[in-house]
């Protein structure tokens, strides 16, 4: 199960490599007139990867943590060590976490969401995070759970 999850994190680790190479090589060229063929590469790439397989989420807590799957209003559980595809929020501690498409999260051992790449952090943060309420009435079982 240790290899997957490294698999797991160094394919992103690659992602994010590749995003930050590109800008850094498209701001030290100062032609900023041209979009360099990296970048647009790049996009792809992180489309391919961080879209394609939905949204994950690794459990490395020792809690259970109960997730709504992407396209209903399921709740499953997800034990501690496991790995979840295709979820659209999470429940830890109490708290209800909306994960954007794309992201790929694990939960710590103090049972915080952390999203280890930073590609999948800006999307987080931009439009994912922690709920106060459901925003439609598929997430009601994930917040009664």
């Amino acid at each position: 199960m240790k290899e997957k999850f490294q698999k797991f994190e160094n394919g992103y680790l690659f992602v994010d490599l590749l995003v930050i190479g590109s800008i850094l090589y498209y701001l030290k060229s100062k032609n900023y007139n041209l979009i360099p063929i990296e970048i647009i590469v790049v996009g792809i790439i992180m489309y391919i990867v961080m879209y394609h397989n939905g949204t994950k989420v690794i459990n490395r807590s020792n809690e259970n943590v109960f997730v709504k799957d992407e396209d209903s209003d399921e709740v499953s559980i997800v034990p501690s060590g496991r790995l979840k595809n295709n979820i659209d929020g999470v429940r830890v501690n109490g708290k209800v976490y909306k994960l954007p498409d794309g992201v790929r999260a694990t939960i710590t051992k103090k049972g915080k969401v952390f999203v280890s790449s930073i590609i999948g952090t800006i999307i987080y943060k931009v439009s994912g995070g922690e709920l106060k309420s459901a925003p439609d009435p598929s997430w009601n079982k994930l917040f009664n759970a």
